[in-house]
């Protein structure tokens, strides 16, 4: 079964041939064994062929195995590759690490958990855990290779460790005491090895680093490995509670051993960062239903937010045009967008101005709840109004809520609902089969959402893989630049003009092609026709060039391509909601609105790029990293005792690390200034 083609495959395709093995497979950071994402869920789902194109063709980066239908004795040096050959069942499957050999077998009858032992140098992982797999490549730039010999097609065909296997694996921890088992109820701790239930994780991480600190190892290889080893805890640690143990063994065991030599960790080097793109403001003064609506909303508010009125406005317009209308590629209304601007500016006007008018004109139907309490619950909305529109107040927040480890599951699937239902409004929902009520179908749903956040509760709330799963790229997200300024007029709320009311009352009621019932219920049960809105030959082939400059964007393969996924798609959208609102019973797409549309889709992504290199981050270092940089470049040049100031939540050597960092990959300078040292974001 080995051969050298296989060792040349590249880490798409032998994923790929490790899927058809039966494996569960999931992409970790290049040179590390860190996931990309949260990977417990490949623990018993595998991958689509589609999903594994995405996650590794074109990117660079390692493979993992779940253990979850396979067994892997780790052994971690050669003495320790040679014992497991000589005592332990063979095994067909091997593969070469850098400094041993991990040996592949069939999952148990009985669930094996991960334990060590640390006399002979051998990790077993069973379910819950994950190894790295060839042709990953490790921290120190050796390459893992596969040792696949006849014997076995698929991971069902490999042998079982056998107890006797167990029992000698087991033999040098405590005179058969049992396993070093990852788990805080049962993690043995000290010289005797004895288990400690209240605090056991936190003992056994400090445990482990120490162990790796005494073989020698870097601080980022033990970063890396005590991250994956805390995943695979049912019961995992916040990544800034094990970044916090790293910190203090080292710093106890630099104490201890004063001429000891510790290998600091691997200073990332970020991409290159974009710039700062400017807001197109002629793009604000739109004709039509549109504008008037955000004209109305802007002159009415204390603190006008011209930018957020607009991302309220779209949306609340696409519930009301939706499930009436269609332009080419069939596409809808639909859309989400997203308002993010600093505390107390005024973020509030445009929800509550544009709730009025819809309830003045009759169309409040079309105004769904506030806030998601489950997934079950948003169906139901649409189920009663299948053209809703959503706005969500302190939407980071939300998105934390959902996004927690510990979230319920009705909580935790909203998002996925939201992505699914974004990609329906053109075809029939089907919702969930239910064992004792009937499945919810809705037929052409037109969800609409606005959002508003503030920066940092936003992006802290993200990971990249939102930027990968395709969450953040249906999403166009408004900035409200500047600070809060005094205002202007003293805010008074009107009822809406009637110009406005009329405008909306009329095109609630319109029915394009069809009778007074016409698509009035969500299930299909009424005919739904749509009013085509046809696009001008010129306004064609605008769309089809900005089509290739998403292509251009999306074949870059940056961590960041994947926000450009739907960039035609949007553009499409808000053309079609332009030409709508500028005359709905004659619309068409020429090359005004499409101009428009590209050009607020471009800045709206490039803007998003711009915001996910200076907030988003996967770990505690990164976000620090991140942090500092957004103080120094919003400072315009800052000194040493004010930096301190604003970093003093850091220890003095972490912020000097840091500093360092941002230094190196030329993303601070530091200059001479009148009263010392100036730094600089470049």
């Amino acid at each position: 079964m080995f051969s050298e083609k296989n060792a040349l495959l590249s880490t798409s395709e032998e994923a790929e041939r490790l899927l058809s093995f039966g494996f569960h497979v999931f992409p970790l950071k290049y040179r590390a064994k860190t996931p990309i994402f949260a990977w417990r869920k490949w623990q018993t789902e595998k991958p689509t062929i589609d999903q594994i194109k995405e996650w590794f063709e074109g990117e660079k980066r390692n493979l993992a195995i779940a253990t979850s239908n396979c067994v892997v004795v780790d052994a971690d040096s050669s003495d320790a590759a040679k014992w497991v050959e000589e005592h332990l069942t063979k095994t067909p499957w091997r593969v070469k690490t850098k400094n041993g050999k991990h040996f592949f077998f069939k999952a148990s009858r009985e669930p094996t958990k991960n334990s060590v032992n640390e006399q002979l140098k051998i990790d077993v992982r069973g379910f819950g855990g994950y190894v790295v797999a060839p042709p990953s490549t490790h921290p120190s730039g050796s390459i893992y290779t596969w040792e696949m010999f006849d014997g076995a097609n698929h991971v069902d065909d490999l042998p079982e460790l056998t107890k006797q296997d167990f029992k000698l694996i087991n033999s040098g921890i405590g005179q058969g005491k049992g396993n070093l088992v990852f788990d805080a109820d049962a993690i043995k701790t000290s010289a005797e090895a004895t288990p400690t239930k209240e605090g056991g994780r936190n003992n056994a991480a400090a445990s482990l680093c120490g162990r790796y600190l005494g073989e020698g190892k870097s601080v980022q290889e033990i970063s890396d490995l005590l991250h994956a080893w805390n995943q695979s805890n049912p019961k995992p640690l916040d990544a800034d509670e094990i970044d916090g143990v790293i910190q203090s063994i080292v710093k106890t065991h630099l104490q201890r051993n004063p001429m000891a030599v510790v290998e600091a960790v691997e200073k990332p080097k970020p991409e290159p960062r974009t710039s700062k793109p400017k807001f197109p403001y002629h793009l604000l003064n739109v004709p039509g239903l549109m504008g008037q609506v955000c004209d109305w909303i802007n002159e009415s508010a204390m603190h006008p937010t011209p930018a957020l009125t607009m991302a309220a406005t779209i949306p609340a317009l696409g519930a009301l045009f939706g499930r009436k209308f269609e332009a080419e590629g069939s596409t809808r209304t639909n859309i989400y967008t997203i308002g993010i601007a600093g505390t107390a500016v005024g973020k509030n006007h445009a929800r509550s101005s544009i709730k009025a008018l819809f309830e003045h004109a009759g169309a409040d139907q079309l105004i769904g709840g506030e806030d998601f309490a489950s997934a079950s619950g948003l169906i139901l909305a649409l189920a009663r109004n299948p053209s809703c529109y959503f706005m969500v107040d302190e939407f980071g927040l939300f998105l934390q809520s959902v996004m927690h480890k510990n979230a319920a599951g009705h909580r935790a699937e909203i998002l996925s609902t939201l992505m699914q239902l974004y990609s329906s409004s053109c075809t029939k929902f089907r919702g969930r089969e239910y064992a004792t009520k009937d499945r919810m179908d809705i037929d052409q749903p037109n969800a609409c959402l606005y959002g508003t956040t503030t920066p940092s509760t936003f992006f802290d709330a993200l990971t990249s893989d939102r930027v990968i799963d395709g969450f953040l790229n249906r999403i166009l997200v408004f900035h409200h630049e500047g600070e809060r300024r005094r205002p202007k007029r003293i805010g008074h709320r009107k009822p809406p003009p009637s110009y406005l009311i009329d405008q909306i009352r009329a095109l609630s009621e319109f029915k394009p092609l069809g009778g007074n019932l016409a698509g009035t219920t969500s299930d299909g049960t009424t005919d739904l026709d749509v009013q085509f809105v046809t696009t001008e030959n010129d306004a064609r082939q605008l769309w089809f060039d900005f089509s290739d400059l998403v292509c251009d964007r999306l074949n870059k393969h940056s961590s960041t391509s994947p926000l450009w996924g739907r960039a035609e798609e949007h553009a499409m959208k808000l053309a079609m909601i332009y030409a709508i609102s500028e005359d709905y019973r004659r619309a068409r797409i020429d090359i005004k609105a499409m101009e428009w549309a590209v050009q607020l889709v471009k800045y709206l992504i490039d803007f998003s790029v711009h915001s996910v290199e200076r907030y988003l981050s996967d770990g505690y270092y990164e976000k620090e990293v991140k942090r500092m940089h957004r103080i120094i470049e919003e400072s315009g040049g800052i000194g040493r005792s004010d930096l301190t100031r604003k970093t003093q939540h850091l220890k003095m050597q972490l912020r000097n690390e840091i500093l360092s960092t941002l230094i190196d990959s030329g993303q601070v300078a530091r200059e001479k200034g009148i009263n010392g040292d100036l730094y600089v974001a470049r």
